[in-house]
């Protein structure tokens, strides 16, 4: 049996999850940006999907990824989240039906928030309580997918299901791709070019050894996550916050992710 897990990831934390369910499930690991720059379709006997939410959905580039989904008998998607999944299974489900494909099963796992503006890593107790609660979900999503149950979690609180992500679409959704104008570097820049190394949709290049981002963002804040320095802002949002990545996930494996 073929299992193929793809995944997508800014700071650390949803590749951390799916390079453990790869290797519980004895599946092949493959970053969802690659899948979509090469643009060939995905087949395998079960595909898992493991993404972060963002602004309450999926990634732009997840959507796409999910249009190259080929022959398979068993989709499951799993989403990282610091502050709750909103609508992204509803949102996944929707995408494949349209392809003539449903989700099987959807399971949220809470990880640290990672979203610099709305504040800065956690304490390190409480990452670890999350991570020891995470390695228990992984436990519970094998013996789901080795049974191949069907069932999807779901946002049971009406506004936080209806209202706060139909006011994140309108707000933030769909301007992602532009919203890196706010990404600034201060004089503490040493020109590495990691920034642009580990950006998984390409979006940075280096314009006389300083960060450029060309509005093609999925606001995955790998940048200004990872940078070594420190450098990078996200226009006064960011200023005086503690960086966070996932302490199991490495630069080279983010490099790796953008194939580089």
């Amino acid at each position: 049996m073929k299992r193929i897990i793809a995944y997508f990831t800014g700071t650390g934390n949803s590749l951390a999850i799916a390079k453990s369910l790869a290797e519980k499930l004895d599946a092949e690991l493959i970053s969802i940006a690659q899948i979509v720059k090469a643009g060939a379709l995905l087949n395998a006997d079960e595909i898992g999907i493991v993404v972060p939410v963002y602004m309450y959905r999926a990634p732009h580039i997840v959507l796409q990824m999910l249009d190259l989904i080929g022959k398979t008998t068993y989709l499951f998607a799993v989403a990282t989240n610091g502050g709750g999944m909103g609508v992204v299974f509803e949102q996944i489900n929707s995408h494949l039906n349209k392809n003539g494909k449903q989700l099987d099963l959807g399971v949220e796992i809470h990880m640290p928030d990672n979203y610099l503006p709305f504040g800065g890593a956690m304490a390190e107790e409480k990452q670890q309580k999350l991570f020891a609660d995470a390695d228990q979900a992984i436990e519970r999503i094998i013996a789901s997918v080795t049974f191949r149950e069907s069932k999807i979690d779901c946002t049971t609180n009406w506004f936080s299901r209806k209202i706060i992500p139909g006011i994140f679409f309108w707000m933030g959704y769909l301007q992602v791709k532009s919203m890196d104008k706010s990404f600034k570097v201060n004089d503490l820049c040493t020109g590495c070019g990691i920034c642009a190394k580990i950006c998984p949709v390409d979006n940075i290049t280096m314009n006389n050894t300083r960060p450029q981002w060309n509005h093609s963002c999925e606001q995955c804040f790998a940048c200004i996550q990872w940078c070594p320095s420190e450098s990078i802002e996200f226009g006064k949002l960011s200023k005086g916050k503690k960086r966070y990545h996932h302490r199991a996930v490495t630069l080279k494996d983010m490099m790796n992710q953008a194939g580089r």
